[in-house]
């Protein structure tokens, strides 16, 4: 709503310049006209007025005269001016209503800017009929007498507060015009509004008006005075461009793009509408700029990346994938697109895009493809100081990798998988492969021996060789040495300075007096050469590798051991028989300490003995048998050195195991025993060619057979557990047999 503007300037309303002089001409014709006789009264008269200015109405106001409807005749000058102001204070707190059509509201003159001169205005009154010719004055006087005189109020009005008044409480009044306009109907059609002419407040009228209320001190009502302001856009004009108008944005436009649609409101594309008037004619047309924002936001929607060629080794075989094109919207020629379609009264059109390329082309793939070729076309030799071996051109291809990245030239680099090359390496791994062999350290009478030196081993160097064989397939070199490497024994010669033994920690015993001449001849043996054998700390000790190979050569004799023969258990005769005793033995003195256990087996048969010594248990022994990989090995868990010292007397074979105190806790529960098979107490007689014909022995007595549980728990000063295992054992119930000889 606009401001209401402010009237031009102050109007200040004084006391009129004096009485017509017509009314004096007119007496003068009387007295003329009457004889002379009048002329005395005139005298007598005129005597009296000027007795009455001069003498009695010296300093007062004359009868007759008032302001702003106060008598002030016969007033002091100063007694007129408080009876003004007193006069004047009630009218300015006095309410004025104001109205304009619908509109109404009061103001005081003192709200409008009114103020009024009570001083000047007393000036005024006191001046009337002095100040002027005798002549004058006494017309004045005789006025004043016959019919009073009324002095205009001394007011002023401040146009700037009057017309901020007016702009606060009329403002409702002003309307402006509303221009003729397209307006879109319910059913989406385009027509027109005719508008209407607007209405202004007229400020400089109404403060005229305002300041008759003022000068003649009323409180009337005071009608606002307004004009019209004429519309500067009107129907006919509009009316040339309805056509164009109702076709760009009368219904809705349809977006389509494979299969896909969206729709423009026909009141969006009202909203999009542009009128330019040219004169008395308008031309309509679509904002461009709004219309491209709006397909704009379907980008997103539109957008479809392009999907890259791929290329992979399936099992071997390359196998690639072509690349597809994707999309994305050409807002431009799209937004050309639609306006070109509404202008033409269509109501679809189709969204244009431009074509999306894929990061991996076909091309890449195709010479990633040929680059394979190239590496596999040949097999690869690898050679060693004592063999070769060829990886065939098949492997290579399973082995084959590509790698693909967008972002680098080129995009796919072509490989081999080198976890897959060293698989195939595994027989040359096994071919290049030496053993090597501790140095032999023993604890002897306190003091460590070395008995011989370590000896290094080799292994192939699988990643190296690897590395060198993916190399010489890159670079066309289809020969390829195999690099080994010396791999370094766990004890050393250079090891026996560091040895430190203090004390025992453990020991067991088992009987083996009853054994026959070959039995106690093994037991003996094998336990000289467990004696004084050395364990690293966080190394392994292996009985096997400790009492060496059990044959004739290396001293054995024939004893017994029991054999798994055409799945059924019995006692046969055996080199080395005899040498469990000493793994069970060498077990129970570690079991004791503590030690994790690597690798333990059981008795098929359980030997009652072998619980009955110190440390033993029912269901605490050890078997062993090279021949057939079982081997008994613990785990030196403590940060010292450990020493396995051998006793024996012909009766007795005892095991102590040395080092330095622990300080673990080893809780050890009953053995729990289970699943007993009773024996049969019948003696089974058994052929053995190993025997000379005509003789018998008594290998095997009944036992009863039963699974048996032993709870171990380890812990160290602070009570933390360090092994917690039950060791369980397995046994076939044992028969009374005896051996007959059936040999030469």
């Amino acid at each position: 709503m606009a401001a209401i503007p402010q009237p031009s300037g102050e109007i200040t309303v004084a006391a009129p310049a004096g009485p017509d002089s017509g009314a004096w001409r007119r007496v003068a014709a009387f007295a003329m006209v009457v004889t002379a006789i009048l002329s005395l009264l005139i005298i007598l008269v005129g005597a009296s007025l000027l007795v009455y200015g001069r003498v009695q109405r010296g300093d007062s106001v004359f009868d007759g005269v008032s302001a702003a409807g106060v008598d002030l005749g016969g007033k002091s000058h100063a007694d007129a001016a408080a009876l003004l102001a007193d006069r004047f204070a009630a009218f300015s707190d006095t309410e004025i209503t104001f109205s304009v059509g619908d509109t109404s509201f009061s103001a005081t003159p003192a709200e409008l800017g009114a103020t009024f001169d009570a001083q000047a205005t007393a000036d005024n009154a006191y001046d009337f009929g002095r100040r002027q010719s005798l002549w004058q004055e006494s017309r004045n006087w005789l006025d004043s007498i016959v019919g009073g005189h009324e002095v205009a109020p001394v007011v002023q009005l401040d146009p700037e507060k009057f017309g901020a008044l007016m702009d606060q409480r009329a403002r409702s009044a002003a309307v402006p015009p509303r221009e003729a306009a397209f307006v879109q109907n319910a059913d989406g059609s385009v027509s027109i509004d005719a508008g209407a002419s607007g209405v202004a407040v007229d400020v400089e009228e109404t403060y005229r008006r305002v300041v008759d209320r003022l000068v003649n001190v009323s409180d009337r009502p005071v009608t606002i005075a307004t004009t019209e302001i004429p519309q500067t856009v009107e129907s006919a004009q509009l009316q040339s461009a309805l056509s164009e108008a109702q076709t760009l944005a009368g219904q809705p436009l349809m977006l389509e793009l494979d299969g896909a649609s969206w729709q423009i409101p026909a009141e969006d594309l009202f909203g999009m509408l542009s009128v330019s008037l040219n004169d008395d004619n308008a031309t309509v047309s679509l904002d461009r700029n709004k219309i491209s924002r709006t397909i704009g936001a379907l980008e997103s929607s539109v957008f479809t990346p392009g999907v890259d060629a791929s290329i992979r080794n399936d099992t071997g075989t390359v196998v690639t994938t072509p690349s597809i094109p994707g999309k994305k919207l050409d807002i431009d020629a799209s937004t050309t697109a639609a306006i070109a379609a509404l202008e033409a009264g269509e109501s679809t059109t189709t969204l244009v895009t431009t074509p999306v390329a894929a990061n991996i082309t076909d091309d890449m793939t195709a010479a990633a493809q040929a680059e394979a070729a190239s590496l596999i076309a040949e097999p690869v030799t690898v050679t060693w100081d004592s063999g070769t071996v060829d990886l065939r051109s098949e492997q290579l291809a399973a082995a084959l990798q590509f790698d693909t990245n967008s972002g680098r030239t080129p995009a796919i680099t072509v490989s081999l998988n080198t976890d897959l090359v060293g698989k195939f390496l595994a027989p040359v791994a096994e071919q290049v492969k030496v053993a090597g062999k501790n140095a032999d350290l023993r604890w002897i009478n306190g003091a460590v021996e070395v008995r011989s030196p370590e000896t290094n081993g080799r292994e192939l160097d699988i990643n190296a060789t690897v590395s060198s064989i993916v190399a010489g397939v890159q670079d066309g070199n289809r020969n390829v040495a195999a690099i080994t490497m010396d791999v370094a024994p766990q004890v050393t010669a250079a090891m026996a300075s560091s040895v430190d033994i203090r004390e025992k920690l453990t020991s067991a015993s088992t009987e083996y007096g009853y054994s026959s001449a070959s039995r106690l001849h093994n037991v003996e043996l094998a336990a000289s050469r467990v004696d004084g054998a050395l364990i690293p700390p966080g190394g392994t000790f292996s009985f096997n590798e400790a009492v060496g190979p059990v044959t004739y050569d290396s001293g054995y004799q024939t004893g017994y051991g029991i054999m798994i023969t055409n799945g059924s258990i019995s006692t046969v005769p055996s080199v080395g028989g005899g040498i469990c005793q000493v793994a069970t033995t060498v077990f129970q003195s570690v079991f004791w300490a503590g030690m994790p256990i690597v690798e333990r087996s059981w008795h098929l048969y359980w030997i009652p003995r072998y619980g009955q010594g110190q440390g033993g248990l029912k269901g605490l022994d050890a078997t062993v048998d090279p021949d057939y990989d079982l081997d008994f090995k613990f785990h030196n868990a403590s940060n010292n050195w450990l020493a396995v010292k051998t006793n024996y007397d012909g009766m007795t074979l005892g095991f102590e195991l040395w080092g330095t105190p622990t300080g673990w806790n080893v809780a050890v529960d009953q053995p729990v025993i289970t699943n007993v098979v009773a024996a049969s107490q019948e003696m089974y007689y058994e052929d053995s060619a190993e025997l000379p014909r005509g003789t018998s022995v008594f290998v095997e007595h009944a036992e009863d057979g039963f699974n048996a549980a032993i709870h171990r728990v380890v812990t160290d000063g602070n009570g933390q557990v360090i092994d917690d295992t039950v060791f369980h054992s397995n046994y076939a119930p044992a028969k009374n047999t005896t051996l007959v000889g059936t040999g030469g």
